[in-house]
């Protein structure tokens, strides 16, 4: 049983990796970060859902929905910092849906909104 949860892990590790591949910018590749799911992530690598993000938990320390989250405002920082793209614009780069939810989460994160962010930055 060790040896069968040392391989899940090392899969869920991977993963996690190729997770990060899929929340960067769109224009990357050919996956678009609003397809991304928990059933997508899970079968990439053959575990349930439920199976699959109990082990990202146990590896990562977070949720898979809090790793995606996390990255696609890391890639925001950057592209605020980096363009004048309008909010909206760079919310939708980053696979959220609206810039009201992109600023929500933005400022529940990293405590001020995007466009103070930018402002500073």
């Amino acid at each position: 049983m060790g040896a069968r949860l040392n391989k899940e892990l090392v899969t869920a590790g991977k993963l996690f990796l190729k997770a990060g591949e899929f929340t960067t910018l769109k224009s990357r590749g050919p996956r678009s970060v609003e397809n991304l799911s928990l059933e997508m992530l899970a079968q990439q690598v053959g575990f349930s859902p439920y199976h699959f993000a109990r082990l990202f938990r146990q590896t990562t320390g977070e949720s898979p929905h809090q790793f995606v989250l996390r990255q696609r405002l890391v890639e925001a920082t950057r592209l605020l910092k980096e363009t004048d793209l309008p909010l909206a614009h760079v919310a939708s780069e980053v696979g959220i849906p609206n810039q009201s939810h992109f600023t929500q989460a933005f400022k529940r994160r990293l405590g001020i909104t995007p466009l103070v962010y930018r402002q500073e930055h």
